[in-house]
């Protein structure tokens, strides 16, 4: 069960053919995403956890990705690449699992490192081809060519995102990652309904600080400082971290959480 309750759930060959054909119809390149959690196993109460510390956190898993149930849809991509059907371009490997931004898992840089090395050795197994270019243009792969691998979409603090992305980087991750992605939703939690509508109208906010969090800065989280701040932060540190990656903003908006409510 995720979050929100869903339970179970398959992606079938055929339900992956009408979403390859829906983005190849419309000349979209399609970037998919495995589940970075398969293969990890949920422990409850757990000690040290990367976002609660000393308090006991319930979304801390142990373990590591298990590459084993992706295979068989990686060589059916392969095949519909083989036969000119393919619109994949890209590929990665969880969402926002990382550190105290994480929201189904708080997971150490290392970890998530490990865990992409493993899917590029997978990448490998599977495709024949070489790795894909990492320029701009994103044409779909070929029997010759593998995807792009994207990642790892993290939501960060701003004080965490030199030093998570760092430790990623420095464990392996920079070599792995043709484009580093990462989320950004500057004006934070959209159920805070009275500091959206003033970030709206915020001149300000690009280039300062607003500590404001409605006087709950544990529960939510805290995407109340500057926008540009978050930017620059993430570019510079792949830029030393990553220099031959391109940096992708992979998810953004206004407001995470379906916008604000209608108040």
């Amino acid at each position: 069960a995720d979050r929100i309750g869903f339970v179970g759930g398959c992606l079938t060959e055929r339900r992956y053919d009408q979403l390859d054909d829906l983005a190849r119809e419309a000349r979209a390149p399609l970037i998919f995403g495995l589940s970075g959690l398969h293969g990890r196993e949920r422990q409850r109460d757990i000690a040290g956890c990367a976002r609660c510390a000393s308090n006991p956190c319930e979304p801390c898993w142990t373990g590591a990705w298990r590459p084993k149930v992706s295979r068989s849809l990686l060589r059916h991509a392969v095949d519909r690449a083989a036969q000119n059907l393919s619109a994949l371009a890209a590929m990665s490997l969880g969402n926002e699992l990382c550190g105290v931004g994480g929201i189904a898992a708080h997971l150490a840089p290392e970890a998530v490192a490990r865990d992409f090395a493993a899917f590029e050795t997978e990448l490998k197994r599977v495709w024949k081809g070489s790795r894909r270019s990492r320029r701009l243009h994103l044409p779909p792969v070929s029997p010759a060519s593998r995807p792009m691998i994207v990642g790892p979409d993290c939501q960060l603090p701003l004080d965490e995102i030199e030093a998570w992305t760092s430790r990623f980087f420095a464990s392996g991750g920079g070599e792995v990652v043709d484009a580093f992605s990462y989320h950004l939703y500057w004006l934070g939690a959209g159920k805070l309904a009275k500091r959206t509508r003033r970030s709206l109208v915020d001149r300000e906010r690009l280039e300062t600080d607003d500590a404001d969090d409605g006087g709950d800065a544990r529960r939510h989280w805290p995407l109340d400082r500057a926008f540009r701040q978050r930017v620059e932060a993430y570019e510079r540190v792949a830029l030393a971290g990553a220099p031959e990656a391109q940096v992708w903003i992979s998810e953004s908006g206004g407001a995470y959480g379906s916008g604000g409510a209608h108040r």
